[in-house]
C-alpha cells in the first residue's frame, strides 16, 4: 500500500483516570487524521489506545482514507466515529477494537430492562384528554372490519426510541416490551444512548440530545469570527480540515465521500468565517457534499446521504391546552372540527411543523409521545422547529 499519497498529520493520545470520590472519569482521547488509509488509522489508534485489533477471520478492506479530528472524547465514541469516517462497524469492546464489514449479531450484546412506568402514565393521560393516535391511523384506511390495534404506552415509547436510534446511529435493537418495561439487547455504547433519549423524553423542560448541542456548537465555531485563510493546489480534505483546525471545531468525512476529499484538489484564498469559506469551496469547485453534524461534531458528507445528526424534545401541553380551546371557540362549520381531539390531537402541532420544514428544505423527522414532539434532524433544523413552535403560541420553557 502506497502511504506517500495520503497524510498523517498527528496523532495524540491522552488518557486520564481522574479519581473523583472513588469514581474514575472515563479515559478520553484527542485523535487528528487527515488522509490517512483506514489500516494505518486503525492499527495506530488501536495501539495508542492498549486496545488488541481485533479483524476477525476475514479482514475487511481497509483502504479508505479516514478524514478525523476530535478532542477529548471517550474511546467508544472514538470507534462509533471511525464507523462514520469508514463505513466498518468498529467497537471499542473490552480491552479489544473489533472491526467488522457489518455488525455481527451476537456480540458485544447484552439485554436490559427499562422501567417506563412514568412515561406510560404520561401517555394514558394524553389518550385520555386527546384520544388515541392509532385511532387516527386507522381512519385513514376506511373500510377496514379489524378493529384498529392500539398500541400501550410503553409500545408506542419502544417504537419511538428505535425509530431514534435507527436515525441517528443506524442501530436496530432487538425490542420486545413487557407490561411497563422495555427490553432492549445492544451494546454498551446503544444503551448509554437509550439512557440518554429515556432522560430527555422523561425531564419536565425536554431540550437537545448531548449530540445536538455538541453539533451546534461546533458548527457555531465555524461561523464566529473572520480568519484569513490561503491554500494552493491541496487536496481537498486537508483544505477543509485547515478551516476546521482554524475554528477549533471537532469533525469527521463521512465514508461515502472521503475518497473524493483525498483525490480532488483545491486552492483557497480569503477571509471570511470559516463556514462561508466552505460554502466558497463547495460552490467553485461544485462539489457533492454538505457541511452536517453525527455524533456531536461536524460532519462532511455527500449531499444524497440523510443527515438527521440529533434530536430536540419540545413538551407542548400548554400549547395543545391552547389550540384546544382555540377549536372550541371556533364553532362554526357544520361537521368540522369542534376541539383538538376531534382534529388529531397533537398530529396537529406535528404536521405543521413537517410543511414548515420541508417548506424551508430541512430535512427532519417529526415525531410524537403524548404531548411530547420529537425533532430528528440536525441542529439548524430542530431550531427551525423551536421557530416555528414559537409561531403556534409555543413558548420554551423557563430555564
Amino acid at each position: 500500500m502506497k502511504t506517500a499519497a495520503f497524510a498523517l498529520i498527528a496523532l495524540a493520545l491522552a488518557l486520564s483516570s481522574v479519581n473523583s470520590q472513588d469514581k474514575p472519569e472515563p479515559a478520553t482521547i484527542d485523535l487528528s487524521y487527515l488522509g490517512v488509509p483506514a489500516e494505518i488509522a486503525l492499527t495506530e489508534f488501536a495501539k495508542s489506545a492498549r486496545l488488541r485489533l481485533d479483524l476477525g477471520d476475514v479482514p475487511p478492506e481497509m483502504e479508505t482514507p479516514v478524514w478525523l479530528s476530535v478532542h477529548k472524547i471517550e474511546l467508544a465514541h472514538a470507534a462509533k466515529l471511525f464507523s462514520v469516517a469508514t463505513g466498518l462497524s468498529v467497537i471499542a469492546d473490552g480491552k479489544r477494537l473489533v472491526v467488522r464489514e457489518y455488525p455481527e449479531p451476537g456480540r458485544h450484546q447484552f439485554t436490559r430492562g427499562y422501567d417506563v412506568s412514568v412515561l406510560a402514565g404520561r401517555f394514558v393521560d394524553y389518550v385520555r384528554a386527546y384520544g388515541h393516535p392509532d385511532e387516527e391511523r386507522a381512519k385513514s384506511s376506511p373500510g377496514s372490519k379489524e378493529e384498529p390495534f392500539l398500541a400501550t404506552g410503553a409500545e408506542s415509547l419502544a417504537h419511538l426510541v428505535c425509530l431514534l436510534l435507527d436515525m441517528l446511529w443506524d442501530t436496530q435493537p432487538a425490542c420486545s416490551v413487557v407490561g411497563e418495561r422495555i427490553l432492549l439487547t445492544t451494546d454498551h455504547w446503544t444503551h448509554i444512548r437509550v439512557r440518554e433519549l429515556l432522560a430527555l423524553l422523561v425531564s419536565d423542560a425536554g431540550g437537545d440530545h448531548p449530540y445536538t448541542s455538541s453539533g451546534r456548537a461546533h458548527l457555531a465555531k465555524l461561523s464566529a469570527g473572520e480568519v484569513k485563510y490561503e491554500a494552493d493546489d491541496r487536496p481537498l480534505g486537508s483544505v477543509v480540515a485547515g478551516l476546521c483546525k482554524l475554528a477549533s471545531a471537532d469533525f469527521v468525512v463521512h465514508h461515502s465521500v472521503a475518497t473524493m476529499f483525498a483525490d480532488e484538489h483545491a486552492t483557497m484564498r480569503g477571509t471570511d468565517t470559516c463556514a462561508s469559506l466552505l460554502e466558497s469551496i463547495v460552490r467553485h469547485g461544485g462539489y457533492e457534499f454538505t457541511t452536517s453534524t453525527a455524533l456531536g461534531v461536524v460532519c462532511f458528507r455527500h449531499v444524497d446521504t440523510p443527515e438527521y445528526g440529533g434530536c430536540s424534545v419540545f413538551e407542548t401541553a400548554p400549547l395543545l391546552k391552547r389550540i384546544d380551546a382555540s377549536y372550541q371557540r371556533q364553532k362554526t362549520t357544520p361537521g368540522g372540527p369542534e376541539n383538538l381531539r376531534a382534529a388529531g390531537g397533537v398530529q396537529v402541532v406535528v404536521d405543521a411543523i413537517e410543511v414548515a420544514l420541508d417548506a424551508q428544505e430541512q430535512p427532519a423527522i417529526v415525531a410524537s409521545f403524548g404531548t411530547r414532539v420529537i425533532v430528528i434532524g440536525v441542529p439548524s433544523a430542530c431550531d427551525g422547529a423551536a421557530a416555528i413552535l414559537k409561531e403556534m403560541g409555543w413558548e420554551a420553557p423557563k430555564e
